[in-house]
């Protein structure tokens, strides 16, 4: 049985973590190893980890994908890591069923793939996130299952441009042929990572038949009466997703600087425009 090493970082979130782990101790494929990379300002103990789990304490001052490639790196050191092993992305505030790595490795194997799981919302059972393609054209990605249920979308492989790391599993060999994650990336390194794989030939697939229900998380959001400030955090927090530093340098990467150029100017005017319609609108209201 081929090895699965889970990456999974967490930020002074402890309430998440037994839910998490108890959905992997009902898993039906066993050989795994999950890497916690714990970049919070106070860490988790030791004892209340599972034996599985090799907890690596980082410092807080990096973004979602320091961390990862902290523990990419810490992977790869290992003598024991085999080309023929997984590499799985996941978050901590998810839920899956007890095929879920089994049937992802399964599919990787079958389709020589890189696989994401589709992801629902867990209220509303509708799909969040799925196959996403880059519209050069619209500066976006475009998610054509977006608000179906899961029955109208079958369950074959669906191929995709890009993948979130909510559930994503890559073999080994590709990572070491296309390299850690983009740390000049806050936000997006996790689809950067999968175009980039894609431009290289290989196979991007999201599998239908491999669900993860996860609550999307908040974001910077511009409601109510809208200040400065608040539109400074909305163009250039990391915790916006929107934000502009993060977006030109993840159309760089992606496209060129032809292709890359023009997505970033219809990006940022689409982005002002919408700054602007949303501030004028709050003058009318206040």
């Amino acid at each position: 049985m081929d090895r699965v090493w889970i990456l999974v970082t967490v930020f002074n979130r402890l309430d998440s973590l037994p839910n998490f782990f108890q959905n992997l101790n009902q898993q039906d494929y066993n050989d795994f190893i999950v890497i916690l990379i714990d970049h919070g300002t106070r860490h988790i103990e030791d004892q209340s980890l599972p034996s599985y789990v090799i907890h690596l304490k980082k410092p807080s001052d990096k973004w979602w994908t320091g961390p990862i490639n902290d523990g990419l790196k810490y992977l790869f050191s290992r003598d024991d890591l085999k080309d023929n092993d997984f590499i799985m992305l996941q978050n901590d505030d998810v839920k899956f069923g007890p095929t879920f790595i089994s049937d992802l490795v399964n599919i990787s194997k079958r389709e020589k793939a890189i696989v994401g799981a589709i992801t629902i919302d867990p209220n509303t059972r509708k799909i969040v996130d799925a196959d996403n393609k880059f519209s050069i054209l619209r500066a976006n990605h475009i998610c054509a299952k977006r608000g179906k249920d899961l029955q109208e979308v079958g369950v074959e492989p669906i191929p995709s441009d890009i993948l979130k790391g909510r559930g994503v599993i890559y073999p080994v060999k590709v990572v070491r042929d296309i390299g850690f994650l983009n740390e000049k990336l806050r936000r997006r390194s996790d689809p950067e990572w999968a175009y980039r794989a894609k431009k290289r030939g290989y196979k991007v697939l999201i599998a239908p038949s491999v669900v993860v229900e996860s609550v999307i998380g908040t974001d910077i959001k511009l409601e109510g009466k809208i200040s400065v400030k608040d539109i400074t955090n909305y163009l250039f927090s990391p915790k916006s997703t929107a934000n502009l530093p993060d977006a030109l340098t993840y159309f760089f990467a992606c496209l060129g600087p032809l292709k890359g150029s023009y997505c970033v100017a219809v990006y940022t005017l689409r982005i002002f425009l919408i700054v602007f319609l949303k501030y004028i609108l709050s003058i009318r209201k206040s």
